[in-house]
């Protein structure tokens, strides 16, 4: 990737990220680290081994570490030579390519790193106020020798973020969180986004995958809105019972009840008919909301139906059918009109087609033509070459307009053809 690329990059981010005012928070921060590192993760690097990524800019050794392969921090770069100075004079011809291509890989990865402290470092700056990272501004040079990391801890140690007592209230926000959901990825994505804040307020006690999942075992059951994954789940042994398990367990209950709601149009087919009402609420598929069941929509009826009003299950039956039949007879009603309108388009077309075809050949009976006297037409006959006007024409050769005697019955716009 060029350097034009990245700066490209940071631009379109510095657009749409949201500048943050006031002093930043924790979730702030969040915000901007994770805007930084999507932009940095996909940017070539390394292309000598492969083994560094750019997110090696913001991520602490420790972070870092357990994100590469390897297992090892990321280095600092310095400027290299504008030619390697160890390939020996007396190098054959294939040694010095090598040393050569590297010395080249190693260039284009500095541009490529330099490019990219330097966009990171102005795109923290321009979407934080100045107030918050003064501290770190030199007189001379400003801000440009410090690294995006380190203007990034200084907003973390500075930022209003999580104390230890605040660790306690998002253990009694888990509890409740499942309202606020759309589903159980969307709930299991909340959960873990609440643990990592846990971490980063107080690491020693932060919140761990067992008080998820007995979090999480709660609220379902509670809710009592994927009931077999309830069942599937306390029939498992104890051992078995870990945070993963729970997770993959009612995802895949989620799925397989959303089949089922769509399979059977939201209602229990089998025993609908001794139900002693016709109000039925299907299941919720979604988790949202937990507090009061909603319908699952249903397509709309092609006519208003009348709510039945008879006292049992029979007479309302029997309005419901007489009002299917009311509008299976309507329908046919509207049928029969539109073909019998059909039948009388048809039969005008077929009448105005044949006085068409008869205007048409009446036309081709009769001939004007230019040499015609004006108003008046030459019945058809047979056409015979004029000698004043040198064409096959039907009118005698003394009637032709070309003579001079007969210019008074030329028509007005008359154009003599010789």
């Amino acid at each position: 990737m060029k350097t034009t690329e990245i700066q490209a990059t940071f631009v379109a981010l510095l657009d749409a990220f949201e500048p943050i005012t006031g002093q930043p928070t924790e979730e702030d921060l969040t915000r901007l680290k994770f805007a930084c590192l999507s932009a940095l993760v996909p940017i070539p690097f390394d292309r000598e081994l492969g083994e560094h990524n750019l997110m090696g800019l913001l991520l602490s050794d420790d972070e870092y570490k357990v994100r590469n392969t390897n297992g090892v921090i990321f280095p600092s770069y310095n400027r290299p030579a504008i030619y390697d100075k160890d390939i020996a004079t007396d190098a054959t011809f294939g040694v010095r390519a090598k040393a050569e291509a590297i010395h080249k890989a190693k260039i284009e990865d500095w541009k490529t790193y330099d490019c990219a402290r330097r966009e990171v470092r102005n795109f923290i700056i321009a979407t934080v106020e100045d107030t918050w990272i003064r501290e770190l501004q030199d007189p001379i040079t400003g801000y440009s020798n410090q690294a995006p990391r380190a203007i990034l801890d200084h907003l973390w140690a500075s930022c209003s973020g999580l104390s230890h007592l605040d660790t306690l209230a998002l253990r009694d926000s888990m509890r409740t969180m499942h309202v606020d959901v759309q589903g159980i990825p969307e709930y299991i994505n909340a959960l873990k986004d609440t643990q990592k804040r846990s971490k980063r307020a107080n690491p020693e006690n932060a919140i761990m995958d067992h008080f998820l999942m007995v979090v999480a075992t709660a609220a379902m059951l509670g809710s009592q809105r994927l009931p077999r994954a309830d069942w599937k789940w306390q029939d498992l042994p104890k051992a078995e019972k870990t945070w993963a398990k729970w997770k993959k367990l009612y995802k895949e209950e989620e799925a397989l009840e959303r089949v089922r709601v769509l399979a059977t149009d939201g209602q229990d087919q089998f025993g609908a008919a001794h139900r002693a009402t016709g109000n039925y609420t299907p299941p919720i598929l979604l988790v949202q909301p937990f507090v009061s069941p909603v319908p699952a929509p249903v397509p709309a009826p092609p006519a208003p139906t009348p709510d039945p009003t008879g006292s049992t299950q029979g007479e309302q039956l029997d309005e419901y059918f007489d009002a299917l039949a009311a509008a299976a007879t309507t329908d046919q009603s509207i049928l029969a009109e539109l073909v019998a309108a059909n039948a009388r388009l048809t039969k005008a077309n077929e009448i105005l087609t044949k006085t068409n075809e008869s205007l048409v050949a009446k036309l081709a009976t009769r001939s004007g033509g230019r040499h015609a006297p004006a108003g008046r037409y030459t019945p058809a006959g047979p056409r015979r070459l004029c000698p004043h006007c040198k064409k096959m024409v039907a009118h005698a050769p003394d009637d032709c307009f070309e003579l001079e005697k007969n210019k008074d019955k030329r028509p007005r716009g008359w154009v003599t053809g010789l």
